[in-house]
C-alpha cells in the first residue's frame, strides 16, 4: 500500500494572479493539472526513481491528484470537470487546524523559544522529521509553555478536500489489482480551449475591468486580495 502512494500527487498552491484571477484563470490553472503534459512530467521525474528511505525503485504512474481549498468553500474546484476528462470530486472537509494565523513575529517568538530550550524542531525542517514543520514548531512551543496546542491551532476554518482521478481504473491501480493505467488526461491545448470558451472569454465580455489592471500595483493587490480575489 505504501509503495503505491507513488501514483498520487498532492497539489499545494493552485490559482491565478491578477489580472488573470479576475478572468477566473484559477479554473484554467486547476484544470491543467489534469493534462497529459503534467502527467508525463511527473512520470519523467519519478519513473524508476529510487526512494530515499527504502532504497527501492518505483514505477510511478500518476493516477490521482489531491488538493484542498484555500479557505472554506472553493470557487476554483466547485463544479470543475473536463468533458471526457478529469473531474474534481469533493470528498470531505478538514477539521480546521492550522498555523496560518500564527505568522510573522508570533511564529518567530515560538521558534525562538524552542531554540532556547534546544528543541530539534527549532533548527529547521529536515527530511524524515515529518510533514508541516511550522505546525509542529507551534504545537511544541505552545505546549512547552503550558498552553493547549489544539486550542490555539484550531482556527475552525474548514478546507474542502478534493480528489482528481487521472485514470479510469485509478482505484484498481492504487489497490494493486491493475498494473496498466487507462489514462483520462487530455492535452493541455484541448483543456485550455475548453476553459477559455467556458469561463474566461465569457467573463472578459461581461467585465472588462481586467484591461485597466496596473501591473505596478500587483503587490498591493495580492496583499489585500484585490478584485475577485476568490478566483
Amino acid at each position: 500500500r505504501r509503495d503505491r502512494l507513488v501514483h498520487v500527487m498532492e497539489a499545494y498552491v493552485v490559482g491565478a494572479v491578477p489580472p488573470y484571477s479576475q478572468l477566473i484563470g484559477g479554473k484554467l490553472v486547476a484544470a491543467l493539472m489534469g493534462s497529459k503534459e503534467v502527467r508525463r512530467a511527473y512520470e519523467r521525474r519519478y519513473l524508476d526513481r529510487q526512494s530515499v528511505i527504502r532504497q527501492r525503485k518505483h514505477r510511478a504512474r500518476l493516477v490521482l491528484l489531491t488538493t484542498t481549498s484555500a479557505l472554506g468553500r472553493s470557487s476554483i474546484y466547485n463544479r470543475l470537470s473536463i468533458p471526457e476528462g478529469p473531474r474534481f470530486l469533493r470528498i470531505g472537509t478538514t477539521k480546521g487546524f492550522g498555523h496560518f494565523h500564527l505568522y510573522g513575529e508570533v511564529f518567530d517568538l515560538l521558534r525562538d523559544h524552542l531554540e532556547k530550550t534546544g528543541h530539534p524542531y527549532a533548527s529547521g525542517n529536515r527530511f524524515g522529521m515529518g510533514p508541516n514543520w511550522k505546525l509542529r514548531v507551534a504545537r511544541a512551543a505552545l505546549e512547552d509553555i503550558g498552553i493547549d496546542g489544539d486550542s490555539i491551532l484550531k482556527h475552525g476554518i474548514e478546507r474542502e478536500v478534493y480528489a482528481i482521478p487521472l485514470a479510469e481504473n485509478w482505484k484498481k491501480v492504487l489497490s494493486g489489482e491493475h498494473q496498466r493505467v487507462r489514462s483520462l488526461t487530455k492535452p493541455a491545448a484541448e483543456i485550455s480551449e475548453f476553459c477559455l470558451d467556458r469561463w474566461i472569454v465569457p467573463r472578459s465580455e461581461r467585465d472588462a475591468s481586467f484591461r485597466s489592471f496596473d501591473s505596478g500595483s500587483i503587490l498591493s493587490t495580492l496583499l489585500t486580495g484585490g478584485p475577485e480575489a476568490a478566483w
